[in-house]
This record gives structure tokens, C-alpha cells and sequence, in this order.
């Protein structure tokens, strides 16, 4: 970053936002996060279900902050295999996850965990967060944001920079997000009725049916991660029952993730529809810049919307904005291709064969000034 501002507004407190807070925090007087949940459920490590974070992500949060990468470590697990939980029986085809020096490392943790982490290494003496806090408008240079207490409005000047995390959803980016026929359902929680074959450092899926998708993963010790992706019209209508979810997990092969269904709360189970937006030609129009989800929404396959959003955060700090699209547009453009095919490839498996996996996704190094000319365009806001 080459230019210091006056104050720093990130809406959104997820991952994207409060990495975001980190990284610009040396080039602000003062840095303000809009939140949209409570004060409460924002410090729930057990909120959220998991991340997974990969190499490229490791060495973002090892920018951010070397004592809160150490942290990370100590919340998170190593996955040291992948299985494939095979459609013509019970048998384990292992891909394996080869650890460094050799391959890439994999660690898997809790979501709200991970945001607590982040939310913890914020400088906190020019730092604050509006909690309850929903954006309404941003128009002729205002941002108006509700409360409980009312509106609050934020002039953006030349001297403000406003960076837009608030997700997949986000009202700031000029492409809709366009839903997919898929519904991703997933938790984090304490289990341990596992069969004696189960590996606590490994992951397993089964996707031998296209109606049906299933993952399972540590999320950190002593916590597990599973997600079920179900084929449907409607994605944004469903809203399924435990019972209901079950009954969609019909083959001998997902008895796990019955078992793991029936010992989640309700509460805990997270429903999201599967999408992705087009980027954007340019995620930076004047002094707003987007990150994250709200930049670029794509398929979870690789499991790789934390890591980006990491990524984001140090290319904001390592350079001027100019740079910033260029640096990471390309990148996220051939990520969101390799994961659409790898969604496709995931739901007709047509043999044993392990599914093919690109080790130039985590082949990311903190970026160093990248030239070209400032190409920013007028900003539409949509909603």
C-alpha cells in the first residue's frame, strides 16, 4: 500500500474483513469494521463449520502475523491423506496428501475459530467494530449504514478507502451471483463414534452419485467437519430437516455421515446454496476495492475461499491499488475454471481412479509491485 488513509471501513467481519484489518492497519489512522452479527455469536470459535488452509494461505497469515500463523498451527490439524469413499463398496482408495518438503500441506480448522484468531492479532489501539450493523445504501460518496439504534452515515472521500467483504451476496460487486442446482449442507462438531478403520488426520469422500456428495474432515482437535451436497432445483428454497437429510443418504457407503448428522444440533448445520459470480473486470473502482467472496464467488471444490481471502489482504498491503487487479484477477479467473471442473468431475465419477488435483493453486508467493496503469472505471452498486 503507498497511500495512507484517514480510515480504513471494511463491511463484512468474516475472513476477508478482519485479514483485511490486519494488513491495512499500518496505512490507516484508523480502521473501522461494519458487522452484521452480534457482538456474541461474532466471538463463537464454535460458530461457522471449516477452513481449510493450504500453503498459499499459510504464507499470507505467516505475513499477517507470524505469531498468529503459530496459533493457527496449534488450533488446526495436519490432513496427511485423502480417501475416496468408493460407489462399489465399503473399500478406501487412498490419495495420498504427501507432507512437505515434498507436497503441499493441508491444515483444516474451525471456521469461528480461525475468525477469533484473526479478530485477536487486529492493532486495537486505532481499531473499532459496529456490530448489529447492515449496509443500506452507497451513493454520491455516502455510505449508509443501519443500526439499532438508527443510521448512521460515513462520508467516503479520497481520503477514506472502503473495502467490500461482505460475500458471495455482496452488493458491491457489479456481477450476480448465479446459483448452481446444488445445496451444500455442512457442520463442525465433537464426535468420536467413529469406525476403527477412521483416520483422525484424514480426509474421506464419496462421490459415486450425482444426486449426492459427501466430505469429512478434521476441524481442528477434537472437531470434525462434514458437508453433504445434494442436487436440487432450488437451492434457495430448501431449507431440510435432519430426518429430511437423512433420508437422502440412502447407500451403505454414507453411514458416517448418518451417524454424523444425527449428533449434530440443528443450530450447528449451516445451509448454502451452490454459485459463483463472474469476477469483475476490475475489483477496484476508485477508493473501493473488493475481497473475498464478494471478489470472487466460486465453487468450494478446492476449498480455497479462505486462502484467497488471505491472498487479498497482503496483495492490498504489498502494493498501490493499481495493482491490485492485475494481481489477482488471472489468478482467481483459473481457480474459478479448476474448481467449476473439479464440481462436475466430483458428481459423475465414473471409476476408482483419484481425482486429479492442481498443485499450481497453492504455488502462491506474497506478491512484490506489479506495473500498469491505473484502468478504473465508473462503480455501479447493485441492491
Amino acid at each position: 500500500m503507498s497511500k495512507h488513509y484517514d480510515e480504513v471501513i471494511i463491511i463484512g467481519g468474516s475472513i476477508a474483513g478482519l485479514a483485511s484489518a490486519i494488513a491495512l492497519s499500518p496505512f490507516a489512522s484508523r480502521v473501522t469494521i461494519l458487522e452484521a452479527s452480534s457482538y456474541e455469536s461474532f466471538h463463537d470459535a464454535e460458530a461457522g463449520a471449516a477452513v481449510q488452509l493450504s500453503d498459499n494461505g499459510l504464507k499470507a497469515l505467516q505475513f499477517l502475523s507470524a505469531d498468529l500463523l503459530q496459533k493457527v498451527f496449534h488450533h488446526a490439524v495436519d490432513v496427511q491423506k485423502n480417501y475416496m469413499v468408493l460407489p462399489s463398496g465399503n473399500e478406501l482408495y487412498d490419495t495420498i496428501t504427501p507432507l512437505p518438503p515434498q507436497g503441499t500441506r493441508t491444515l483444516m480448522m474451525r471456521w469461528g475459530m480461525l475468525r477469533k484468531l484473526l479478530f485477536e492479532a487486529i492493532p486495537k489501539d486505532s481499531f473499532r467494530i459496529e456490530f448489529n450493523t447492515l449496509v443500506k445504501d452507497f451513493t454520491a460518496g455516502i455510505l449508509t449504514a443501519v443500526r439499532q439504534d438508527g443510521e448512521e452515515r460515513y462520508p467516503i472521500s479520497d481520503r477514506t478507502l472502503l473495502v467490500a467483504a461482505d460475500g458471495s451476496k455482496s452488493a458491491f460487486r457489479p456481477t450476480p451471483l448465479q446459483y448452481s442446482p446444488r445445496l451444500n449442507v455442512k457442520a463442525a462438531i465433537s464426535f468420536s463414534n467413529f469406525p476403527s478403520h477412521f483416520e483422525s488426520h484424514a480426509t474421506y469422500s464419496y462421490l459415486g452419485n450425482p444426486e449426492v456428495a459427501c466430505f469429512l474432515g478434521p476441524a481442528g482437535p477434537h472437531h470434525y467437519y462434514w458437508a453433504i451436497s445434494l442436487a436440487t432445483e432450488n437451492p434457495e428454497a430448501v431449507n431440510l430437516s435432519i430426518d429430511q437429510l437423512i433420508a437422502r443418504l440412502t447407500s451403505p457407503e454414507t453411514k458416517i455421515w448418518r451417524e454424523l448428522l444425527q449428533a449434530t444440533p440443528p443450530h450447528k448445520v449451516f445451509f448454502q446454496p451452490s454459485g459463483q459470480a463472474d469476477i469483475p473486470e476490475e475489483m477496484v473502482h476508485g477508493n473501493v476495492v473488493l475481497v473475498g467472496d464478494a471478489a470472487h464467488c466460486m465453487s468450494g471444490s478446492y476449498g480455497q475461499s479462505a486462502c484467497l481471502a488471505l491472498e487479498d489482504a497482503v496483495t492490498l498491503a504489498t502494493g498501490p491499488l493499481l495493482h491490485y487487479t492485475p494481481q489477482r484477477r488471472q489468478r482467481c479467473l483459473d481457480l474459478q475454471a479448476a474448481s467449476q471442473q473439479r464440481a462436475t468431475q466430483a458428481v459423475n465419477v465414473k471409476s476408482d481412479a483419484p481425482q486429479t488435483m492442481s498443485d499450481w493453486i497453492y504455488q502462491w508467493d506474497v506478491p512484490t509491485a506489479c506495473p500498469r496503469e491505473n484502468s478504473n472505471g465508473p462503480y455501479a452498486v447493485i441492491g
